[in-house]
């Protein structure tokens, strides 16, 4: 039985508390136990105190999955409400899913000042409001799966409590206290099932042997409960049935690093049993999600693939579709929260999951089948990504859309024996891959591509012209580029080949026949292995192939036709121009790019803010400092509206302020920004190469202000991290920002050897 969620509950000062979170979050009436656990988290957060505690006091709830972490975050949220002005319920399964939350909470609470619809903006809010109210609140951070993911989130104020509920015990030294979540012991075992059957204590021994059946795991003891009650079955005989068969114990947990057997499953008598009672139209819809985001389902994500969906004889698919989730609903197998008045999103227990994909597995065919399905729904809501031109308008749907596509992926990945392999698959996951790297995900877009490159090589033949392999090379190619120096040589060789494939598939098309996509992606091909050989200062080499690329495009179309396309190719060329000290014909061809792009995609994008930083790199070969001061500022502040501080897009251009001010002679203010690129560099996607050069920059600076302990500390830790055979053989500090400086990637901006262009002073 659950309480309806109230928008405001009275506090103890008689003023309003505020509830924030998704409709599924309300209240368990029949919540049970977990006393002991209750007082930990009061006295870790301190609730008894009259006084607000002098720092941020936080406890993370760890243990298996279902073992009861997210009833009890609810059930102390209700509990202790008058201790609180506002409860904010986070789900962090996904930084996409966090992220909304933020956004939808931000928009809950009225903090759209402007009447805008800027997502980064409201989530910004958000946080500050955390750090700055002095509103007593509670922020609850629910299935979170690395630590990684929250700390950009992480309050600095200690007017509020943060709860985490999580499966593993990462967060020592981030929260105030870890607490494992253990089962249920027998007494809270046996009082939980004679509430939930309605039962008096003298079937309480009976209760007592079902509970240590079941392990004492709240999920399993649930199950089995409620489907014993919709049966009618009596608690004797649901006993009986346990203690004279074979039951095969599961785990409903894939880490390794769990011994604890988490779950009895119960065949012919619990989830499969009324699995097997579901009708079969109801049943498949069950097995279809079971590969998609178990938290997040909309209904119409649902709807959007016409013919996928069983339906019931004589039934819209409409209609069909709400009867089966009726069914799933009455079940137990999903919750319906309602997202808006039009909207209704569906989430399944992760537990359920797995074990239903683990029941798949017996049935290869089975499996394929629904895989297949759930594809199509996929690839029905996630549009084809289009390299001709570019706007805004897919983008909050691949945004939406990705957690379907990672689950898609991570079910794939773990079937057993493997699903079959599909390019239609593979396509999708070169769109993914190609959507996750426009957004400097670099490290999901890698994982999602590599999936699809696997893939596209156990199916294609050696000569087959395939564009879908083409892409994901391409992508993973741009990826390595933001490596290591030996991770660019390898990404270099496979544009080389991304060129054949992209040749080869024009060349295989009967003439005349051949769309402005296809021509455009060759041109796209040329240009990315010349942005290669401008990496290695083959300036001669990458002109030729751009020229190459520039002239093909011009055959095509003009810079109204293939606006996007002639962006880059302006932008990408200013490197060669530069390199080859034509600066001036590289600062017109910035500023045409940076024109062009704008008009393509706005001022607020990350790519805009790609292109205003290459003609940063410009300015400062120009020796225009103060011009080039003010675009990197610019850029950070769009960048720190859509970016994480640890993002490696952030941290570069960080860099790039601390260098211009060391430039300036305005050391304060050097070591500052330096700081930031070196400090938050370290555990974040910033490439090794990046924070090497980073540091040394910032022990030039530190041996300018006179502070020479640090900076040779410093120094000597980036020159350790070189290998020997590569280091050069010399102290001279400008030697050494000069090597480190032309190990970076060209595309995060260099200012030595060709690339000081004009400019006077310290390197």
């Amino acid at each position: 039985m659950k309480e309806n969620l109230s928008d405001t509950l009275v506090s103890r000062n008689n003023s309003s508390v505020q509830f924030i979170m998704n409709a599924y979050y309300s209240r368990n009436l029949a919540f049970t136990g977990r006393e002991d656990v209750f007082l930990d988290i009061s006295k870790t957060l301190q609730l008894d105190s009259p006084e607000l505690p002098d720092g941020l006091r936080s406890i993370a709830l760890f243990g298996l999955s279902g073992i009861g972490k997210t009833e009890i975050a609810i059930e102390f949220a209700y509990r202790y409400k008058t201790h609180y002005s506002h409860v904010i319920w986070v789900y962090a399964g996904t930084e996409g899913e966090m992220r909304s939350d933020f956004v939808r909470i931000a928009g809950d609470m009225n903090m759209d000042q402007s009447g805008g619809s800027e997502r980064k903006a409201l989530e910004l809010a958000m946080r500050r409001w955390l750090n700055t109210t002095s509103d007593r609140w509670l922020l609850v951070f629910d299935n979170v799966q690395q630590r990684s993911d929250i700390l950009p989130y992480w309050p600095q104020s200690s007017t509020g409590n943060v709860i985490i509920t999580s499966e593993k015990a990462l967060y020592e030294g981030l929260t105030t206290l870890q607490l494992r979540i253990n089962p249920f012991t027998p007494e809270e075992g046996s009082s939980f099932i004679l509430n939930q059957m309605h039962l008096e204590n003298s079937s309480k021994r009976q209760a007592k042997k079902l509970s240590n059946e079941l392990c004492g795991h709240p999920l399993a003891i649930s199950e089995v409960v409620e489907r014993a009650v919709a049966s009618h079955t009596r608690l004797p005989d649901l006993l009986k049935r346990f203690q004279t068969r074979r039951w095969r114990v599961e785990r409903w947990s894939d880490n390794s690093n769990v011994s604890w057997k988490t779950y009895k499953l119960i065949p012919n008598t619990g989830w499969e049993a009324a699995l097997e009672s579901l009708p079969q139209d109801s049943k498949e819809l069950l097995y279809i999600l079971a590969f998609l985001n178990p938290h997040r389902v909309s209904q119409e994500f649902l709807r959007n693939a016409p013919g996928v969906l069983p339906t019931r004889e004589d039934m819209s698919e409409d209609f069909s579709l709400t009867m089966q989730i009726a069914d799933l609903s009455r079940g137990n197998f999903v919750e319906r929260n309602i997202a808006t008045s039009n909207s209704v999103n569906l989430r399944m227990q992760r537990a359920l999951r797995r074990a239903l994909l683990r029941k798949l597995d017996k049935e290869p065919a089975e499996r394929q089948k629904y895989f297949h399905k759930a594809y199509l729904l996929v690839r029905a809501s996630f549009p084809h990504r289009d390299m001709t031109s570019r706007s805004l308008q897919n983008d909050a749907i691949w945004r939406e859309n990705i957690p379907q596509v990672i689950s898609l992926q991570s079910s794939f990945e773990r079937s057993d024996p493997p699903i079959a392999y599909n390019m239609e698959f593979a396509e999708l996951l070169a769109d993914a891959g190609s959507f996750l790297w426009g957004q400097q995900l670099s490290q999901v877009a890698r994982s999602v591509l590599e999936l699809g490159e696997k893939i596209a090589l156990k199916v294609l033949n050696d000569d087959d012209p395939s564009p879908t392999l083409a892409a994901i090379e391409n992508y993973l190619g741009l990826i390595e580029a933001h490596g290591s120096v030996d991770q660019r040589k390898k990404g270099a060789e496979r544009l080389k080949v991304v060129v054949k494939l992209r040749e080869n598939i024009l060349r295989s098309l009967p003439p005349g026949t051949a769309t402005i996509e296809q021509q455009v992606d060759v041109g796209r091909a040329w240009n990315d292995l010349a942005y290669f050989y401008a990496d290695f200062e083959e300036f001669e080499e990458a002109d030729g192939w751009m020229t190459k690329s520039l002239d093909l495009y011009k055959s095509l179309g003009d810079e109204n036709t293939l606006r996007f396309r002639f962006s880059l190719q302006y932008i990408d060329m200013t490197v060669v121009r530069f390199g080859q000290g034509r600066l001036d014909e590289a600062l017109a061809l910035a500023n045409q790019a940076c024109f062009l792009y704008r008009s393509e995609l706005g001022w607020k994008n990350l790519e805009t803010m790609r292109f205003e930083s290459q003609w940063g790199y410009l300015l400062i070969g120009a020796g225009k400092l103060d011009e080039a001061l003010r675009k990197f500022q610019e850029v950070l502040l769009v960048q720190s509206e859509l970016l994480k501080l640890e993002n490696p897009g952030v941290l570069n251009t960080n860099y790039w302020i601390g260098t211009v001010y060391y430039y300036l002679n305005q050391l304060d203010e050097a070591v500052k920004y330096l700081r930031t690129a070196v400090q938050h560099g370290t555990n974040s996607g910033f490439s090794e190469t990046d924070l090497a050069r980073a540091q040394y920059r910032l022990g030039i600076v530190l041996y300018a202000q006179g502070c020479r302990e640090e900076a040779i500390s410093i120094e000597k830790e980036v020159i350790s991290s070189v290998s020997s055979e590569d280091r050069p053989e010399t102290g001279d500090h400008d030697k050494w920002m000069a090597f480190l400086d032309k190990r970076v990637y060209i595309q995060n901006g260099r200012s030595t050897g060709p690339f000081r262009g004009i400019r006077t002073g310290p390197f």
